[in-house]
Parts: C-alpha cells; sequence; structure tokens
C-alpha cells in the first residue's frame, strides 16, 4: 500500500480475508476477497485519477484452478470481479513497475509452468502478454530493487 506505508496480506488456503499491517502490526482489515485463494498473484498501482488500485489473480481454492481478477479502490467498500487472466494459474506472481502492475509464470492446470509475462491494461480492462520469462516457473519469487539509481526488476 504505497499510501499508507503498509503491507497488505491477501488471501491463504482457501480464505477471504485481506489485512493490512504497518511497522506495528495488525493496522486493519479490508473488505474481504469475494472468492477465497491461495498461491494467487497481487500487487497494487495507481490510477491516472490518483486512486490506489488493490489487485489478486489466479491461484487456488481447493477446487480447480482460479483465472479470475479482483480488485478493490480505495474508494469502494467490496472487491469486484475484472477480466480474469488468460487461464487458470497458480503459484503465479505480481510485480508493480513504473505503475503498471505484471503478473508473471505460474503453473497451468496440466501443471506445467509458465513463462508468460501478462500486463493489466487498466483502461481497456484487459491483460496482454508483454514477453516471457527466460525460463518457466511458478511459486517464484519478485521484488523490486534500486540499484546504482536504476531501478530493477528481480525475480528468484
Amino acid at each position: 500500500d504505497t499510501t499508507s506505508g503498509s503491507v497488505i496480506i491477501t488471501g491463504g488456503y482457501t480464505s477471504q480475508v485481506v489485512s493490512r499491517y504497518d511497522v506495528y502490526g495488525h493496522v486493519e482489515d479490508l473488505p474481504q476477497l469475494i472468492e477465497g485463494r491461495a498461491y494467487h498473484g497481487c500487487g497494487s498501482f495507481m490510477r491516472v485519477d490518483g486512486t490506489q488500485v488493490l489487485m489478486v489473480a489466479g491461484g487456488y481454492n481447493g477446487g480447480p484452478l482460479s483465472s479470475t481478477t479482483e480488485v478493490l479502490t480505495t474508494d469502494s467498500t467490496a472487491w469486484t470481479m475484472v477480466t480474469p487472466l488468460p487461464r487458470a494459474v497458480s503459484g503465479v506472481r505480481g510485480v508493480t513497475l513504473g505503475n503498471t502492475l505484471y503478473m508473471t509464470g505460474g503453473e497451468d492446470d496440466d501443471f506445467n509452468d509458465r513463462a508468460e509475462v501478462m500486463e493489466w491494461n487498466d483502461e481497456k480492462q484487459e491483460w496482454v502478454e508483454n514477453g516471457k520469462l527466460q525460463m518457466a516457473r511458478s511459486f517464484h519469487s519478485v521484488s523490486i530493487i534500486q540499484l546504482e539509481g536504476e531501478v530493477m526488476d528481480y525475480c528468484g
């Protein structure tokens, strides 16, 4: 959550709980997800009007893998469904770079790791394939780091 210096934790195995924490601990629970999910991707970005958007996509909820995408804006009281990912995946990871949210990799229904990098186009409300990871992967880590004045995307 870039607007409050806190961290948002979403879901967990079949959990719909969304909580905000700061350096002192639990701050508040936010509106619950529509679908409980684990192994999903998540992230946030700012719309051009200054509204912050939290997003979750894909994952697993005890049944088939999910492709659904949910968003919660700072001016909303509930999550809403938007355009789903092109395929159901778990172990997908989200990262925001240059105020654009990307979902990377994931594992499909056939247990194949995926290499796609999907970009959320907020204006068109759709996912667009932006490229591919050098190596297909799932359940990986991704973070943005500052290195000698340049912002770099780190995947592990």
